[in-house]
């Protein structure tokens, strides 16, 4: 049996890190309707790309200033193929709530170790000598075991050197993304925001406005 202690807090630019992702693929949102709605009316006071808990809190936002000055086929873009509402394109809702969330607490992504590296040879707990074949920097993948907790190799095992861990960093359970990979994650959420800002660009030019 194996205990993950880890011996220091991780770096606190990790979250910083994320929030500043996570932040300026939301930031773009804005900019893109602040865009479309100052080429309309010239004025940007309170414009913010819509994203709701709710399809009709969506539908409202849209038909309500400023998001009504759009062009009608940006409005029927958000409306019927983007669905920027939780139960329509959760990425993008659950963008909003990182953000949200990200303005008052850090997002702190736990680290959980997923795997250990090991050179040495199983031990049968029967005998007293060390028997069996060797291990070479063998590779275990294991269930995520956060800090404190305990772990169960599958045979006893005589290790040569110190074990080597390996660890994942995901989001925190109990919000968005919860038990996902964070680079991965960041990293899909930055290609939904360049596919929204795709097809604006698909409709402004199409409509010449």
């Amino acid at each position: 049996m194996l205990r993950y202690e880890p011996l220091q807090r991780p770096p606190i630019e990790i979250p910083m890190c994320v929030g500043d992702a996570v932040h300026n693929l939301r930031a773009a949102l804005d900019f893109l309707m602040s865009y479309v709605i100052a080429g309309a009316t010239g004025d940007v006071t309170y414009v913010h790309f819509p994203l709701h808990d709710t399809r009709k809190n969506l539908e409202n936002a849209v038909q309500g200033v400023p998001i009504n000055k759009a062009p009608e086929k940006i409005r029927n873009l958000i409306l019927n193929e983007l669905d920027p509402c939780k139960t329509g394109n959760y990425a993008l809702w659950a963008l909003n709530r990182l953000d949200r969330i990200d303005k008052h607490n850090f997002i702190l992504p736990m680290i959980p170790m997923v795997g250990i590296t090991f050179s040495g040879r199983p031990r049968d707990p029967g005998r007293t000598d060390v028997g069996g074949s060797w291990y070479a920097d063998c590779h275990l993948s294991i269930v995520a075991t956060e800090p404190g907790e305990d772990f169960v190799m599958p045979q006893a095992i005589e290790f040569e050197g110190d074990p080597k861990p390996s660890f994942a960093v995901k989001f925190p359970r109990g919000g968005p993304f919860e038990d996902e990979p964070v680079l991965e994650t960041l990293i899909h959420l930055a290609q939904s925001v360049s596919k929204v800002i795709d097809d604006f660009e698909r409709i402004h030019v199409a409509s010449g406005t």
